[in-house]
């Protein structure tokens, strides 16, 4: 008889077992269940009823070259929320709607969290003694109601360069701007407000539009800045002609009735800005809107009006020997309401 052969183990072949999906949809929000691993991407059709269908995209290739720390703004935007800069005027014809109006803040809280980190704040860490001692003289020379991050004009002008370039299609689309302008004058520090008044000089034509509600928007932008707490004359005088100014003069029909209303407004900023807003338009200047708002201001004590109303004439002034004779006549005939700071102004080149 022959003894009996040992057993020899045959390894087993585990089946691979298929991996169920279920994703279900009732309020367009889509839920993946999947054993095992985590799941990929799962695109459906979001439906008001239950959906049990469902169809598995597949993860697009890494590319070797991608840089996780370099993505844009833009770019993590785009994949996170679909927000494209010019999605926000084709997708609705009324602007302003709640959800255009969420994406574009949200956009905009993100350029300007990287504007401070990436460049003032950056800024300030590569120079620490200078920037401590010209913040301590800015303060100081603007009696101590902003703090600074002691950024020089010119480098700060160079940074915000860079930085628009970097951002430009962003920047210059109306919704995105709009949100940008009022965060960056939120924030603590003096420079981003001087950021949010030279951008709103550089893009002013795009932010002005050509419809009335895209000239009511803007305008009611920069009002919203002027009644702030944080206007002073280093922002308020370059609002008042370079941006006010422009968009009044494109378009005076909607423009001087808003004029006429800030003249009397109880805010001397915008007092101020609506006396100033013709600015070096020489021959182009509203002679009566001009003396009439002057002579409506007269009797002012504030400070900041009187010398608004002189530096007004003796700009208008400059224009021509016309301009300067109609300006003196205009002194003469209202000495008596006129306070002497304005006189002094407004005479001080033409005698």
């Amino acid at each position: 008889y022959a003894p009996a052969m040992p057993k020899i183990p045959v390894p087993r072949v585990r089946r691979a077992r298929a991996r169920r999906t279920c994703t279900r949809s009732t309020t367009g929000i889509a839920t993946t269940v999947r054993r095992g691993r985590a799941a990929r991407p799962v695109a459906i059709e979001t439906t008001e009823t239950e959906s049990t269908e469902c169809s598995v995209s597949p993860r697009p290739p890494a590319s070797p070259d991608h840089d996780a720390s370099a993505t844009s703004i833009k770019a993590v935007m785009d994949s996170s929320s679909g927000l494209h800069p010019d999605r926000i005027d084709r997708e609705s014809a009324d602007l302003g709607t709640p959800i255009e109006e969420k994406r574009a803040k949200g956009f905009a809280e993100r350029l300007v969290a990287e504007y401070r980190a990436s460049y003032c704040v950056r800024e300030v860490g590569e120079n620490q003694r200078e920037c401590a001692k010209n913040a301590l003289a800015m303060r100081k020379y603007m009696r101590n109601q902003f703090e600074f991050f002691g950024i020089k004009t010119p480098k700060r002008r160079l940074m915000q360069d860079s930085f628009f370039k970097a951002h430009e299609e962003e920047l210059k689309n109306r919704e995105t701007l709009l949100k940008f302008v009022p965060l960056l004058w939120d924030e603590e520090r003096r420079e981003m407000h001087h950021f949010a008044v030279d951008l709103l000089r550089k893009v002013r034509v795009q932010l002005l539009g050509e419809s009335p509600q895209h000239f009511r928007k803007a305008l009611g932008c920069v009002e919203g800045l002027l009644l702030s707490n944080k206007s002073w004359w280093d922002t308020v005088d370059a609002l008042a002609y370079q941006v006010v100014g422009y968009f009044v003069h494109q378009r005076p029909e909607l423009g001087l009735p808003v004029m006429k209303r800030w003249i009397a407004h109880e805010n001397m900023w915008l007092r101020r800005v609506a006396i100033l807003h013709q600015l070096c338009l020489k021959g182009s200047t509203d002679v009566g809107t001009l003396f009439g708002f002057c002579k409506e201001r007269a009797f002012e004590e504030e400070f900041f009006v009187r010398k608004a109303i002189g530096w007004a004439l003796r700009d208008y002034a400059r224009t021509d020997e016309r301009a300067a004779r109609a300006v003196r006549s205009f002194v003469e005939e209202n000495r008596a309401v006129l306070s002497p700071l304005s006189i002094r102004e407004a005479l001080k080149h033409i005698g």
